[in-house]
């Protein structure tokens, strides 16, 4: 039998609000603290508000997949009620609103103890000295995020992680929140983390493109995508705002340069993912009417 700490993790099933959402985007290199964030977003009939202590970028993404990935490894779940004063009761407490009634979401959170190493090979990270100190940064990072969630009734609130890091032992254990949890066995986007893998070890801005396809466009479907707007959406240019009760997108200001610098990196994503098996990417039009048409194919029986 395989140690389930150390197998493959070849997918995630995350929720799909996270990913359409621009949470995650590219950020540039900056020493020491990155800007807080609050994004805006709508999905099923709730508003749904995420607030981030730090901006998040492609790396915290790989990093919160690979957590999803591992936590549906069957094995790797601690119980569904932990004995009293445990890390894993703690981390519970942490996430769980105690009035089930109120929550959107039918499943309880769950806590996964898990090691360095799964989750840096998961991730498609290396094992090395800066790796695992990438990790824990990003793992705080992740563990800062808050949503709030309201609906015509509810208002619920939840970070998307708790956390506890035994440095010694290198191990992990992570408490992921009811709405991730939720998507595990319920609505959830597939991302085909050796897709991913194939993509580069550090190719953010390929990384962060890939998931949003992979939650806009189904297996069978065809989408258009506008290059400039992807790439401003990426790179954290576009927000949304209710005005009258309705959201509309807002555009921030960005001179011609460095949108043409921003927009170069996506074309090439665009192009690389159109190289993966199963993926179908053409284009046409420059300037502003540039256009990647993407198209997923069934290849489960091929």
């Amino acid at each position: 039998m395989k140690n389930l700490q150390t197998s493959e993790i070849t997918f995630a099933q995350n929720d799909t609000a996270s990913l359409l959402a621009p949470i995650f985007t590219h950020v540039s290199n900056t020493k020491g603290e990155r800007d807080k964030d609050i994004v805006h977003y709508n999905y099923n009939g709730a508003d749904i508000t995420f607030r981030m202590f730090e901006k998040l970028d492609a790396i915290e993404q790989s990093v919160l997949l690979a957590i999803v990935g591992l936590s549906a490894k069957q094995g790797l779940l601690l119980p569904p009620e932990p004995k009293q004063g445990s890390i894993s009761e703690k981390l519970l407490s942490r996430l769980d609103k105690g009035t089930d009634e109120l929550s959107p979401f039918s499943n309880h959170p769950r806590v996964i103890k898990t090691s360095y190493y799964a989750i840096l090979k998961a991730s498609g990270m290396g094992r090395s000295k800066q790796s695992k100190e990438r990790l824990i940064k990003a793992l705080r990072r992740l563990s800062q995020v808050n949503y709030e969630i309201e609906t015509d009734r509810y208002i619920t609130s939840e970070n998307m992680i708790s956390l506890v890091v035994d440095k010694d032992e290198e191990m992990l254990y992570i408490g992921i929140s009811s709405i991730l949890s939720y998507a595990l066995e319920n609505q959830y986007t597939y991302i085909d983390l050796v897709e991913r893998k194939q993509l580069g070890s550090r190719a953010g801005v390929a990384h962060l493109l890939h998931a949003r396809l992979s939650a806009s466009v189904n297996v069978g479907r065809t989408h258009s995508f506008n290059a400039e707007r992807m790439a401003l959406m990426l790179n954290g240019f576009v927000s949304r705002k209710k005005v009258d009760g309705e959201w509309s997108e807002v555009y921030d200001d960005i001179d011609s340069l460095k949108l043409k610098n921003l927009k170069r990196f996506v074309v090439s994503a665009f192009r690389k993912i159109g190289e993966l098996e199963g993926w179908v990417v053409s284009e046409k039009g420059k300037g502003k009417n540039h256009v990647f048409k993407v198209s997923r194919l069934d290849i489960s029986n091929s």
